[in-house]
């Protein structure tokens, strides 16, 4: 069970940390919300998202092909004050999926696992509305799912979510590459001081100037690192697996509490033995052509 729930608006990038990992260079291929796309979308996960799972037995890339969601409402919310808005985002083993105050944007970056300043183009309205949604697969498809590791459970829910935008959205994108500054995440000079997890469940707790993860990977952490720098991110450790984390740094917000912490990128150098510097490097991004807005049932 995997859930997040806040109310400031970089809650939203926690979600796509815990429901799915980036796909980055990997996915190349077009992506047109359809039966073919999605086939090739969901196999796309790079050798460094999948850490230590073993490869997907043949059962369990059967239940990811036939992945899709049986019912799912999508209601619009109309107090869209972020002020009053609250984030919350739930996902199950079984597949049933829960999801407030979310956009469109956020929902296509938890689906292909990707932040959302990596998604570009498409109208006003797939950031600045909010949506409520709740879905779910069949019931006995529902019991498969739940079998399944999290690795081919995050590319179940990468299935169910592309065709969901097929059917509800009408979404054709394209991938482009762009040379965009970065910020490289690398092993600092004395080495890292990561802690190895082993915990069966993900968790992420973000507060002020504090996060806890468990069962994290280093994509994830470029993501969190990506919202919260306000500029791209990229993992250049070339470590894999899973971690749990715990970093605690000054968030700059006038807070007395958190003055005497340090800043971020010294916390993450000081804390986890991993540096930030700065590149120039080509960054793929999904370019939106076309998106309708959802319908109500």
């Amino acid at each position: 069970m995997l859930s997040v729930h806040g109310r400031r608006a970089g809650v939203s990038l926690l979600a796509a940390l815990l429901l799915a990992s980036a796909l980055g260079a990997a996915a190349q291929q077009h992506f047109d919300a359809g039966a073919a796309a999605s086939a090739a979308l969901t196999g796309a996960m790079t050798s460094s998202e999948q850490g230590t799972d073993a490869p997907l037995s043949p059962a369990a890339q059967e239940i990811i092909r036939k992945a899709r969601f049986e019912v799912a409402a999508i209601h619009l919310i109309k107090d869209n004050d972020p002020q009053h808005v609250s984030i919350s985002i739930h996902r199950s083993p079984d597949g049933n999926f829960i999801a407030s105050g979310v956009t469109v944007r956020l929902l296509l970056s938890l689906a292909l696992g990707m932040d959302e300043s990596r998604i570009q183009g498409g109208p006003a309205w797939i950031t600045e509305d909010r949506f409520t949604i709740a879905a779910k697969p069949n019931e006995a498809l529902g019991k498969q799912l739940a079998t399944l590791n999290q690795t081919a459970l995050k590319q179940a829910y990468q299935k169910m979510f592309t065709d969901l935008f097929a059917d509800r959205l009408a979404l054709k994108t394209h991938w482009a590459t762009v040379q965009k500054p970065v910020i490289a995440l690398e092993v600092a000079k004395n080495g890292s001081k990561l802690h190895s997890s082993d915990k069966d469940d993900s968790y992420m707790d973000v507060g002020n100037g504090t996060l806890h993860a468990t069962r994290a990977t280093l994509d994830a952490l470029a993501s969190f690192l990506t919202q919260q720098l306000h500029q791209i991110v990229q993992n250049q450790t070339g470590l894999k697996g899973f971690y749990d984390l715990t970093l605690d740094w000054n968030p700059d917000n006038g807070d007395a509490a958190t003055a005497d912490k340090p800043a971020l990128p010294t916390a993450v150098e000081e804390q986890l033995g991993l540096k930030l510097a700065s590149r120039k490097a080509p960054v793929e991004v999904l370019v939106i052509d076309k998106i309708e807005k959802p319908s109500e049932n």
